[in-house]
């Protein structure tokens, strides 16, 4: 709304004055101004008006992104008619983050578990949003620091002004680890992804994208709940992910714990299966072996899980539960899965072990399915670069047919290419035995770059190559702005 001291001003008779408009803009976004909402963005020390997407702002302000910003919405405008009110409210939302983001300082765009314990991203994560070894033992332990703090971590100050061998340091106002009371920018933390992306056969263009939230910390010394879900801005959905409690039997190095809830495996979450620098996920770990099965190693577990872990060396964990199958009729089997970790070196190096084995009961017109699958995971960081190697085995056993085999796996590296830029490369494998005819075999390459603007405000472009038997190779891009806050 405007000024109440510019329309008293107005009432008096005095002369305003005229706003400066953006110039090259059709008298139609001109006329529309009266109609825009006025708001005070405080990066800009200046109000704009906003109407139809398009920014006006007041006095001689031309920020450049304001230029940029409205070029697009023109653009984007068809037919030189109005922008929708759904679209004019997604461009408003994002042109205040945008700029806040820009803005932020390094202090005031943290996520939550960095504003909990008052340390920098970079003690937990290798690149925002990859996790460290650090970043694992803290999720490992509930959402919390260890007794004392961390020790100095491998993460990278991505787009920060700190060296690369500076080691984070934690805070030393209280214990690390300590529940706080329950303010949401202690133990709310929001990840934003927009993306445009360009596939063979299909149109190209801008996907709202979705948000990822997380709800989770301790409650006390030994229990703690994590929440995180996803909102799908295209289709206006709303999914839980993992939703679990967790309650650990000492805040040590060595501890038990237990999970229950809706959860993944760490084995699988730790090793491509979570926060990554690829946009995609591995083949192997996000499609099925075939469509009568449709379970794949990232699929939710809905149970219970005990741990036994040593931090410094080695972990083991054992699980059962109902896999959440969306495209299965019978999710009532509770199947049962395992994992082992062993840590060598301070770095992170590790080697990992997963087995699961699970059961489909026969419905209409199809059998029952006895499933196997054995999973090995290889990651190794240096000073620059990362490389992770994933193997994996299978069986599908049929009532009446014979077992049909499944394997594959993936090879990925990193390389810190300067101070803010990050490259990778991943070769993908999967091959699975049919009933009738040769094996089907799936592969391809991924290639992608990283840009940070800040520690927590990320660009990448991502492309793939992967090719199905018997099917055109599959090329697509993919451009995707991500934030975290």
């Amino acid at each position: 709304t405007p000024d109440s001291s510019t329309n008293r001003a107005a009432d008096a008779g005095v002369a305003q004055p005229q706003r400066v408009m953006p110039t090259r803009l059709p008298s139609r976004v001109v006329d529309a101004e009266s109609r825009g909402v006025l708001l005070y963005v405080l990066p800009l020390g200046a109000p704009v008006y906003i109407s139809a997407g398009v920014v006006h702002p007041e006095g001689p302000t031309n920020h450049p992104l304001i230029a940029a910003w409205n070029w697009l919405v023109i653009q984007a405008t068809t037919g030189g008619g109005p922008v929708k009110l759904k679209s004019t409210f997604l461009c408003m939302l994002l042109l205040l983050t945008v700029l806040s983001f820009l803005q932020a300082s390094y202090s005031q765009a943290v996520p939550a578990f960095a504003r909990r314990e008052k340390a920098q991203c970079q003690m937990c994560h290798y690149r925002v949003p990859e996790l460290n070894e650090d970043g694992h033992a803290y999720i490992r332990r509930g959402l919390r620091e260890e007794r004392g703090g961390m020790p100095p971590s491998g993460g990278m100050a991505m787009g920060a002004a700190s060296k690369l061998d500076d080691a984070p340091v934690a805070a030393t106002e209280r214990p690390l680890g300590e529940a706080l009371p329950l303010a949401w920018q202690d133990y709310l933390s929001l990840m934003g992804h927009h993306t445009y992306e360009a596939r063979d056969h299909q149109q190209a263009g801008f996907h709202p994208g979705m948000l990822d939230g997380w709800i989770g910390g301790p409650l006390d010394q030994h229990w703690s709940g994590v929440t995180n879900f996803e909102v799908d801005f295209e289709t206006g959905g709303v999914e839980v992910e993992q939703a679990y409690a967790q309650y650990n039997t000492a805040w040590q190095p060595r501890f038990a714990s237990v999970r229950v809830g809706q959860l993944l495996p760490f084995a699988i979450l730790f090793n491509g299966g979570g926060a990554q620098m690829p946009l995609s996920l591995p083949v192997v770990l996000e499609q099925p072996t075939r469509v009568q099965n449709p379970w794949v190693p990232k699929t939710l577990i809905r149970g219970i899980e005990v741990g036994v872990v040593d931090l410094a060396g080695w972990n083991a964990y054992v699980g059962v539960g109902q896999p959440q199958l969306e495209d299965a009729m019978d999710q009532g089997h509770t199947d049962v899965y395992a994992s082992m970790e062993l840590l060598r070196g301070a770095k992170g190096n590790a080697l990992s072990v997963f087995g699961y084995r699970g059961k489909l009961a026969a419905f209409v017109a199809q059998p029952s399915i006895d499933y196997t699958r054995v999973a090995v995971f290889a990651n190794a960081y240096g000073a620059r670069t990362k490389g992770v190697l994933g193997l994996l085995w299978g069986t599908d056993e049929t009532d009446g047919e014979r077992a049909l085999g499944t394997q594959g796996g993936f090879l990925l590296g990193e390389v810190q290419l300067a101070d803010r830029w990050a490259g990778y490369a991943r070769y993908d494998y999967a091959s699975r035995e049919a009933l009738v005819g040769d094996a089907v075999i799936t592969d391809g390459p991924t290639v992608g770059v990283s840009f940070w603007a800040q520690t927590q405000v990320r660009l990448t472009l991502e492309s793939q190559f992967v090719k199905s038997a018997g099917t055109p190779r599959d090329r697509s891009a993919i451009a995707e702005l991500m934030w975290a806050f």
